[in-house]
């Protein structure tokens, strides 16, 4: 239980980083081409 609460913690601090260097557009974009391209 201990480490699959800890596990979201590095997670978040990684988001937080991006979004600190990236704007949310540009994320957005990312993340809807990734999905795009999952699902063709």
């Amino acid at each position: 239980m201990q480490v699959r609460a800890n596990e979201p913690a590095p997670l978040m601090r990684a988001m937080a980083y991006v979004s600190d260097r990236m704007p949310v557009g540009l994320i957005r974009d990312v993340i809807v081409s990734a999905l795009s391209r999952a699902s063709v």
